[in-house]
């Protein structure tokens, strides 16, 4: 059972901060949505190089200005590049770039409303067609969203493991505490900081998942 962390910030030194602490309390890896721009490139490049292993680099940019810095960061060689559906069609390119060093893409589709199970699994095949894991999220309506992510999985068993199916929000907790159970290659979570976020706690999971162990053995 793996946990990724979702963070996001402007300042690598507060992202190169988190993950130290992080790591120390057992969170395997971190989503971590960064502005890609010329300024503070150095120490951007440094937390990746640190956490090669366990960092998940989505870049934040607009149009091709910010190229040269993510090149800078790809040949860093992060765990996994997230990259949204709409960017991969608009710059090919970045795919050349991510062939050349040997980097995973992870390409990531997020609602803004919740969709049909059908949408779901028609959008989840496309994406696995074009990359090495699929994250989609969206909104949980309601607690019967939960099931959407259950039929997901089910209906694409041979992939489970290259999916992060999420339902968001509160009323989605209990399909993104069960993750590790359908398959998932990782849980998403939130730190302690973020009050307001999308997904549960990854303190919570751990506990879960503790005590599930103690109850098998």
């Amino acid at each position: 059972m793996r946990i990724c962390v979702s963070l996001e910030s402007i300042s690598p030194w507060l992202v190169n901060k988190i993950l130290k602490n992080l790591v120390e309390k057992g969170v395997d890896l971190a989503e971590v949505k960064l502005p890609i721009s010329g300024e503070k490139i150095g120490d951007l490049e440094r937390v990746v190089k640190n956490y090669c292993s366990k960092i998940i680099v989505k870049p934040i940019f607009t149009g091709k200005q910010g190229f040269p810095v993510l090149k800078r960061v790809i040949e860093n060689r992060p765990f996994y590049l997230e990259l949204d559906m709409d960017i991969i069609g608009k710059h090919p390119e970045i795919l050349d770039l991510i062939m050349e060093n040997d980097v995973f893409l992870m390409v990531s589709i997020d609602y803004q409303n919740s969709p049909s199970v059908d949408e779901l699994v028609h959008d989840a095949i496309r994406a696995l067609a074009q990359s090495d894991i699929v994250k989609i999220t969206f909104p949980a309506e309601s607690y019967e969203d939960n099931l959407k992510v259950f039929e997901v999985y089910n209906s694409l068993r041979e992939d489970n493991n290259r999916m992060v199916v999420v339902a968001k929000k509160e009323k989605g907790y209990i399909s993104q505490l069960l993750l590790p159970v359908l398959g998932a290659p990782f849980a998403i979570a939130s730190t302690e900081e973020d009050k307001n976020s999308d997904y549960i706690n990854y303190k919570a999971i751990q506990v879960f998942y503790k005590m599930l162990g103690s109850k098998s053995t």
